[in-house]
């Protein structure tokens, strides 16, 4: 019928949720991955990659291949980089997705998590950064670092004590 149980979607918002996980299979860090190029088409369209009345339609959708419009197209003058980086993450396949958020956060402008934490301390000394540029590649770090990136995490605690130490 298209309808999940209830208990079945107790472990996420569907909307969020990789091909794999609406159809109870077996999840991996590649379904964080899926989620987490639906956050980032999110942050830089303001438009969710998905939009569906029922979790029928969304299930449909899925089933069906949908892709999302692209981001190009909602966003003028979008580093084609950002939008290649998201359509990775948003592969059905999950074989075809990166294989971690670091590797997704490395992707993006500014991502390499030891130059963001060379950035945040140059602020902190007042030195002046690299501006906007940096921005989407942080953005993935700091969501990454929320989204189960645990490898990123200890990358980044890594990173600041070798700053502190420097």
């Amino acid at each position: 019928s298209g309808e999940l149980p209830e208990s079945e979607l107790a472990a996420g918002t569907p909307a969020y949720m990789a091909p794999e996980q609406l159809e109870g299979k077996e999840q991996t860090a590649k379904t964080d991955i899926y989620s987490l190029g639906l956050v980032l088409y999110e942050l830089f369209t303001s438009k969710k990659a998905f939009e569906a009345r029922s979790l029928a339609e969304l299930l449909e959708m899925r089933r069906n291949n949908t892709a999302p419009t692209s981001l190009s197209s909602i966003v003028k003058d979008l580093d084609p980089l950002i939008e290649r980086v998201v359509e990775r993450c948003l592969q059905t396949d999950p074989a075809l997705r990166p294989s971690s958020a670091l590797q997704v956060a490395a992707a993006l402008p500014g991502g390499d998590p030891i130059a963001a934490a060379g950035f945040k301390r140059d602020r902190a000394l007042g030195r002046s950064g690299d501006g906007d540029a940096a921005v989407p590649g942080r953005i993935a770090v700091s969501v990454a670092g929320r989204t189960g990136g645990a490898g990123l995490r200890e990358v980044l605690r890594e990173a600041d004590e070798i700053q502190r130490n420097a």
